[in-house]
This record gives structure tokens, sequence and C-alpha cells, in this order.
């Protein structure tokens, strides 16, 4: 690539340059065979992570290779053109990275993100309900303080990759009383917990992407609420601004 875009450093051109090569090269051979097999593209995340790719969008204080918004949309296009089910998985890997860097305190950071850079933890987002769909102020998943914990009841659905993730993002309702778009919450959610069930969605191709996710009685520690209790709404749409 050697004509600069608006907003694209001399350093994203590099970067685009050789998640290019890396595509073409590493993914491109695999991609058909994956499609057909309905097998995951996580195989390719040992090597992803060894580039940094699956941390593109974080500073280089944090791990990342400081690309900016543009090359970083550069580079997961480049992966798109030749294994668009690898970019998908990348991009729903960062909507953990991001919860984590934007509004998680020190100690998680320093407790989650290198191994959310190095691939060796795959996160996925515990988003969209039955009832709600992606309309947050609509959410009917409820954490309710206990203690040191919280135990959070509902359900979750369209979860990509929640199969295989060891961490998922989830956004709740912590204060039933506020206004919709308040009293919500974000917390970091190991998904063996007990009480936790994966349920995979078929798909007409035989795929299982997606899932519907149930929480029972799930006791999450107060530990892992990301940013302040009852702030997930400005939270959110400080990420989704990223």
């Amino acid at each position: 690539m050697s004509a600069h875009r608006q907003g694209v450093t001399d350093e994203d051109l590099e970067l685009v340059d050789a998640v290019a090569r890396f595509a073409a090269s590493t993914l491109a051979p695999r991609a058909a065979a994956l499609d057909e097999s309905e097998a995951s593209c996580l195989e390719h995340v040992p090597a992803l992570g060894a580039m940094g790719l699956m941390g593109l969008n974080l500073p280089v204080e944090l791990g990342g290779p400081g690309a900016t918004p543009a090359g970083t949309l550069l580079a997961l296009a480049e992966i798109s053109k030749h294994c668009a089910a690898t970019s998908s998985m990348i991009g729903a890997h960062y909507l953990g990275t991001d919860a984590v860097y934007l509004g998680g305190d020190e100690a998680q950071q320093r407790r989650y993100l290198p191994r959310l850079l190095s691939g060796e933890d795959f996160w996925c987002q515990l988003f969209s309900e039955p009832g709600a769909g992606s309309d947050l102020a609509n959410l009917g998943t409820r954490a309710v303080r206990d203690g040191d914990e919280f135990v959070v009841n509902g359900q979750k659905i369209w979860t990509s990759g929640a199969q295989y993730a060891k961490y998922g993002i989830l956004i709740a309702r912590t204060d039933a009383d506020a206004p919709k778009h308040k009293g919500i919450s974000y917390f970091i959610c190991p998904m063996d917990l007990p009480g936790i069930e994966i349920r995979p969605i078929v798909e007409m191709t035989g795929g299982t992407t997606f899932n519907e996710v149930f929480f029972t009685d799930v006791r999450l520690p107060a530990e892992n609420l990301v940013g302040d209790l009852h702030d997930g709404w400005r939270l959110e749409i400080g990420r989704a601004h990223v």
C-alpha cells in the first residue's frame, strides 16, 4: 500500500503491508477448508497474537502496536480479503479489549490485557437479548449486589464465539428503578462460572457461530465491575465512538 489516506500514518502503512503479507501466506491457504468444514478460525489465534493483531486497538503503553483507528480498519480489511471469518472473530474479541482498555482500572488492565493481546484468552460480548436486541436501554438481564458479589440472572443471544471464550464483557441492569438508559453496568464475566449455560444456534449452513447464553444465579465477584456502578451506558457510548 503506497498511497497515503487521511488519518493514516507511515507506521500504519508499514503495519498494513505486513498484515497483507501475513494474511496471504497464512490465512488464505486455510480459509476455504475452514468454511467447508465449519471449523473454528481460532486455530489462527496463536499466529495472530504473535503479530500483535489480537490487540491492534491497544495503544503502545498498554502493549499494542499503536495503530490509529484508520490503520486498524485497513489492517482488518486486509485480513477480510483472505479470511472474512478471521476478521469477524478478531472484531468480536476487540469488543472485550475496548471495554477493559477504556473502562477498566489499572489492576484489571494489568491482569487481562496482556492475555487479550497475545490471544491466550479469547473474549466475547454479552449484550443482545431476545426481548431487546441490541437496544441496551431495554435490556432485562439483572445483576443484584449481594455482599462482595453480584448475582446475575437473564439471557443473552447472538453471542459470537461464546462457546470458545474464556471471558465475556457483560452488560446488565444494576438498578431496576433508574431510567432505562441509566442503572446498567459493565462486568468482566468468566464464561465457566456455575450457572452459565451456552447453547449454540445452528445456522442454515450447519455452522454455530452464534449462541444463546443463559445466566441462572451466576455469582460475579464485585471486583469484576468495569468502571463505576450504574455507569455502563456512558461507557458504551464512549466505546462505540472509538
